[in-house]
């Protein structure tokens, strides 16, 4: 009884994971829009610190490995292990100016991510009912527009002014104050040990799961069809508009406040609309985007407007549907958030070497989109028909 009401609430557990959550987001989104200008700074080329990131982005391959270890030490201190991570690869690409330095800590930025975005939910899910679970995961999910909306600006005025070790200071100082939250403000969670025996059985009660298999198989197909577009639309935006860096910064803010708007949507109506309704709702005006986007090219105000809707859209789809991942093997939430993380991961890595292919092949968005659509018509399917709420 004394435990329960030394606890904080449910919203301010919300509000510490949120912004402990800035941080590993940062890593990996804040330097996207200064890519040329980092190869520069570093002396390598485009391509290499491009590669970087895309590597960056499969660490989430690697995330069932480290699923048990919430079991074995609890959701908290893998949170708080994952933060550590970023605070001391941080504070080597703060250091070390040198590319493999810089390459190792994005490196590490993404296994932070990796271990710490599966471990917050599983933590947050233990704490949330489901029918309230929506909306808290919605405002969990601010964090991930934040980063852009924060960290971006900031960015780009430390690297114009001071240098790349003066952005990685800024991203340290979120960090150490986002440790600071999750270790004195959160309750721990103690793992229960008694049952080590089950740890063989876990990845079986997830293959033989028709309906998790599902979710997985949802999650891949709408972020492939997604990163097919999002690694061809800057190109696109140059040929058709003939904008300049600058100008593809802008459409960014564009991207990070239709995300804005999407989470926003799902904390204020996901668990009253339903969130099964919710994400299908997003991913059929994804589909609709990839049709239709291709078409604007007639007028710039048009393609951002349609550009926002894509990603209002996307948000949508993706945000509503991480609570009915979190309730689908309750007793092995970790494992199952974890798998779900890899099978992004898949999704990003897959979409983008095959959207740079077909687009080099087909020479237009419009017949890359063809191929988006069709993947995605197939992520409405699955979820209709394989996931239940």
């Amino acid at each position: 009884m004394t435990h329960e009401k030394s606890s904080p609430s449910a919203f301010l557990i919300t509000l510490i994971l949120s912004f402990a959550r800035l941080a590993p987001n940062m890593g990996r989104r804040v330097l996207y829009p200064f890519v040329p200008a980092i190869s520069r700074l570093l002396g390598v080329s485009v391509n290499d610190v491009q590669t970087v990131i895309a590597l960056q982005g499969g660490m989430g391959l690697f995330s069932p490995v480290v699923a048990p270890l919430t079991h074995r030490y609890g959701r908290k201190r893998v949170m708080l292990g994952a933060l550590g991570l970023f605070i001391l690869a941080g504070t080597m690409g703060a250091i070390i100016g040198a590319f493999w330095a810089i390459a190792l800590t994005f490196l590490l930025f993404g296994a932070s991510k990796m271990i710490y975005d599966p471990a917050f939910q599983a933590y947050l899910s233990d704490k949330i009912p489901y029918e309230k679970r929506a909306q808290a995961i919605g405002i969990t999910e601010l964090s991930w527009a934040g980063a852009l909306v924060i960290g971006a600006p900031l960015g780009g005025l430390l690297l114009e002014n001071i240098g790349l070790s003066a952005v990685f200071a800024m991203m340290l100082v979120f960090a150490v104050i986002g440790f600071i939250f999750v270790a004195v403000f959160l309750p721990s969670d103690m793992p229960d040990l008694s049952d080590g025996g089950r740890k063989s059985t876990q990845w079986r009660a997830l293959l033989v799961h028709p309906q998790a298999l599902g979710a997985l198989m949802f999650v891949v197909l709408i972020i492939i069809a997604n990163e097919m577009f999002f690694i061809n639309y800057g190109l696109w935006m140059e040929q058709h508009f003939g904008l300049s860096l600058g100008s593809l910064g802008t459409v960014t803010v564009v991207i990070a406040l239709a995300e804005i708007v999407g989470e926003s949507s799902v904390i204020a109506f996901g668990d009253t609309f339903g969130k099964k309704r919710m994400a299908l709702l997003g991913a059929v005006f994804c589909v609709i985007g990839h049709m239709i986007l291709p078409m604007l090219t007639f007028s710039l105000p048009m393609a951002l407007a349609g550009l926002f809707a894509f990603f209002l859209a996307f948000e949508i789809a993706i945000v509503s549907f991480v609570p009915i991942l979190s309730e689908i093997l309750p007793t092995e939430r970790a494992l199952m958030l974890s798998a779900s993380t890899t099978a992004s991961a898949i999704g990003r890595m897959g979409g983008a070497w095959a959207g740079g292919i077909l687009y080099a092949l087909l020479g237009s968005l419009g017949g890359v989109s063809i191929i988006t659509m069709m993947i995605g018509l197939g992520a409405v399917f699955v979820l209709w028909r394989m996931v239940q709420e």
